[in-house]
């Protein structure tokens, strides 16, 4: 697996912050602004070791880029954990 992470936040400040952090610690940092930019800029790379995903993105959101991902439609992921924005939804069953 790559030392690589994908980040798909539309908050530049907080997705800057997020590659600057990563990229600090060693990893090489994927940032999208949007899941349509992720499909398309994650096409023929290798799996990244992580995603980050905004689950409250305009257009497809995060939990439509896993639902889309665990039927093989989007990128791939060994797994993941979910987390949230404070104010953000309910996850649980997800």
């Amino acid at each position: 697996m790559s030392k690589a992470i994908a980040v798909v936040e539309d908050d530049e400040s907080i997705r800057e912050m997020l590659r600057y952090y990563f990229q600090s610690v060693g990893y090489a940092v994927r940032a999208y602004e949007s899941g349509e930019a992720l499909f398309a800029g994650e096409e023929g790379l290798g799996l990244p070791a992580l995603y980050i995903l905004d689950i409250m993105l305009p257009g497809m959101d995060g939990l439509e880029i896993i639902r889309l991902g665990g039927r093989g439609t989007g990128p791939r992921r060994p797994g993941g954990t979910q987390g949230r924005k404070a104010g953000g939804a309910d996850l649980q069953g997800v």
